[in-house]
């Protein structure tokens, strides 16, 4: 992986990271995450649906993101963990 993906993939972690601390305890699905990042204009560019679900994947790995399923439908949702905070605040 050349190093402007590698940092293109690192900014879309910090961003989904920030995205749901700021909104703790609150729990966002794949669009919202989208539209926070978009709206707190944290990154100068726009992710890519599969960018954005491999950075939750690792992230939920790491344990600094939980997902959360809608137990009447198909929709997940994620928020970050306690772990997630605590990196956010020490490392944001």
């Amino acid at each position: 992986m050349p190093d402007t993906e590698k940092k293109r993939a690192e900014a879309i972690r910090h961003a989904v990271l920030e995205a749901l601390a700021v909104r703790h305890p609150a729990a966002l699905p794949v669009p919202g995450v989208r539209r926070a990042i978009q709206r707190d204009a944290s990154l100068d560019f726009e992710p890519t649906p599969a960018e954005l679900s491999s950075a939750l994947e690792l992230l939920i790995g790491l344990g600094y993101v939980e997902r959360v399923p809608d137990p009447l439908g198909a929709t997940n949702y994620y928020k970050a963990t306690a772990a997630g905070l605590l990196h956010w605040e020490r490392e944001g």
